[in-house]
């Protein structure tokens, strides 16, 4: 065995290591971009206060969204940006308003010239202090949609990239998967809330549809920042493989998702 050979293979480790670190340091003193995202027509309020390094592009800041706001990645998103923000709760899309999407060509033939790459984008190019606000479209069935906005970019030399993404405050729950929107959800909570209440029939449509999503508990108010923080780190990459590399989840991936572990 080439001792020479191995001390410089433990030589190039130690510098791989410490050019990281030191690239961990350097990204940290970059600009953070902190956000404040709204689930739209949810009440008790639904929100996150999320933020970003400056190198991440739409679509990973669309993951990090997806992820706090319990969306699983199984259906298809957009980032809209509204030339006039008043528009983000218009069914109505102007031609000037920008679609950013994870697959440009076939949207396309849906949305027109106004369709951008998502994950070609960086987010400071998109949101600026002069161009704040977007909304996230999320499963076009149920219609869901958050409103982000940015609300500030700062440093903070002492914040290594590694801990970012991170949410630094939020309430309420989120989504519920195939749920059928909003009203669905707040069907979901009564029956978890109410099981007994109303005539015999209501109780057995409660009964069945806890059954049928499988939760052993629902409250739309639940929101723990500490849990939150472990999984936004964990799951936007699982997301990120899903929609830009047409990749599953594996099984450990998806019982970590669907909060089966």
């Amino acid at each position: 065995m080439n001792i020479k050979a191995i001390l410089s293979g433990k030589m190039q480790i130690h510098l791989f290591e410490v050019a990281q670190q030191n690239m961990e340091d350097y990204m940290a003193s970059k600009p953070i971009y902190t956000f404040y995202c709204k689930l739209h027509d949810v009440l008790p309020e639904t929100w996150r206060l999320i933020q970003l390094p400056l190198n991440r592009s739409v679509a990973q800041l669309a993951y990090a969204v997806m992820t706090t706001f319990e969306m699983q990645a199984r259906h298809l998103f957009n980032v809209t940006v509204f030339k006039d923000p008043s528009n983000q709760n218009s069914l109505r899309r102007s031609k000037d308003d920008t679609v950013y999407t994870t697959d440009v060509d076939e949207d396309r033939e849906v949305y027109g010239s106004s369709v951008a790459d998502a994950v070609a984008t960086q987010i400071d190019s998109v949101f600026a202090p002069g161009h704040r606000e977007a909304v996230l479209n999320y499963d076009y069935g149920d219609g869901w949609k958050v409103s982000i906005v940015l609300v500030d970019i700062m440093t903070d030399p002492e914040l290594k990239v590694r801990d970012l993404p991170r949410v630094i405050a939020g309430a309420g729950y989120g989504i519920v998967e195939d749920i059928g929107g909003t009203y669905g959800l707040y069907q979901l909570e009564d029956a978890f809330q109410n099981p007994t209440s109303g005539t015999d029939h209501d109780i057995e449509e409660k009964q069945a549809m806890r059954e049928w999503f499988w939760l052993d508990h629902f409250d739309m108010n639940e929101f723990d920042r500490d849990e939150m923080n472990s999984r936004i780190k964990k799951i936007p990459g699982i997301y990120q493989r899903a929609y830009e590399k047409w990749k599953a989840p594996t099984a450990a991936e998806a019982r970590l998702i669907m909060r089966e572990n």
